[in-house]
């Protein structure tokens, strides 16, 4: 039996084997206070007790989940992590595994997004600047679990959104997602209002609802469901005066980025792309009574845009700033798209000054990624 893959296929797969190779080269000393460290004792401690899953699992004693009060309902992270720590005596399996479902997503994104046409090099070049720039390679193999959270997360609104492919499927990507982190629950209900609606009222409803998300928290902290109590533990804990911070970079960077992309979509896309296609289809749609494609796109647009707003809410939070931008980073191939795909004579000056902003950026980004990190990958 001989199987085909299509030839253009061949570039996807070569991505995920360039991220494979990524993941074998990380490597932590035992004693640097990362993420896979903490992953690493508590693999350690599966092993050597024997405990089974369902012991795992409960773990009444919380003595595995003392570091994340979220970890215990995270349900997705924790079957990976427990079935690597049995089949598996060497902790860095769970890296390589990890990267290989991240970059499988989002190698899928971008095939499908483009099955009938080929990226151009500006779009090669600015999806992969987008894409280590929002997901760095280093919180890919050491956080782990929030950037394949993200990555499902990209993955439910893409097949809900621009795919149409049902309500059941966007809930079962949206839980595996969730229980990898929780983070990435805000996707979720915007998601739901643009399936319903496509109009700018979404966008400015998310930029306001920023205003009430402690309002939501502190009513989930008295809440008597222990996991929404979790829910605004997590929240308070990334938002409080005590939270962590990083480089500085990482979470200006992203707030500057999302004013330009939100810049760009409301004086450049809105303006003509969306005009244009929306006559267009219009007639398509009176003529023939299908549902055309700009719409599917319209809604990713918005979604991207409506969910960079999000982020410029949270600004004053750089756990919510940074780890929201993953989500960006797995849906790369997509806002690159909406950044190069529409323009007009009249705002093309606009257009150019925006990208050559965003490209700068970015560059800087990965650049400063690079710098801070290359350590741990050579």
């Amino acid at each position: 039996m001989i199987i085909r893959i299509n030839k253009r296929k061949y570039k996807y797969l070569l991505m995920i084997i360039f991220a494979l190779i990524m993941g074998f080269m990380f490597h932590l000393d035992r004693s640097v206070n990362m993420d896979f460290n903490r992953w690493q004792e508590i693999m350690d401690t599966v092993r050597s007790s024997g405990m089974s899953l369902s012991d795992f699992l409960a773990d009444k004693t919380h003595m595995l989940k003392w570091l994340n009060i979220t970890l215990p309902y995270m349900y997705s992270f924790d079957i990976l992590l427990y079935f690597t720590s049995r089949l598996f005596n060497n902790n860095y399996v769970l890296v390589w595994v990890s990267v290989l479902i991240d970059y499988t997503i989002i190698a899928h994104i971008a095939y499908d997004w483009r099955k009938d046409s080929k990226y151009s090099q500006m779009e090669v070049i600015l999806s992969i600047l987008i894409c280590f720039g929002f997901l760095p390679a280093i919180h890919v193999c050491s956080g782990l679990r929030t950037a394949t959270s993200a990555c499902f997360m990209a993955l439910a609104v893409y097949k809900y959104l621009y795919r149409d492919k049902g309500i059941l499927l966007f809930i079962l990507l949206a839980g595996v997602s969730i229980t990898f982190h929780p983070f990435s629950i805000f996707a979720v209900p915007i998601a739901l209002v643009i399936k319903l609606t496509t109009r700018k009222i979404v966008f400015y409803i998310t930029a306001l609802g920023c205003l009430f998300i402690s309002r939501i928290a502190d009513i989930f902290s008295r809440s008597g469901i222990a996991f929404l109590r979790s829910l605004a533990t997590k929240y308070v804990t990334y938002t409080a005066e005590g939270q962590f911070r990083a480089y500085r970079f990482a979470m200006y960077g992203i707030i500057v980025f999302a004013v330009l992309v939100i810049g760009y979509y409301l004086m450049v896309y809105q303006k003509t792309a969306a005009k244009k296609a929306g006559k267009r289809n219009a007639l398509l749609n009176i003529l023939t009574g299908s549902r055309h494609i700009y719409a599917d796109k319209e809604r990713l647009f918005l979604f991207l845009s409506s969910y960079l707003a999000l982020l410029i809410g949270n600004a004053g939070s750089y756990e919510m700033v940074c780890r929201g931008g993953y989500i960006i980073g797995a849906s790369a191939p997509i806002l690159t798209d909406l950044l190069l795909g529409t323009e007009s004579a009249s705002n093309r000056s606009i257009a150019t000054m925006i990208r050559f902003a965003i490209v700068i950026l970015l560059l800087y980004m990965c650049f400063s990624w690079i710098r801070y990190y290359y350590p741990y990958f050579i």
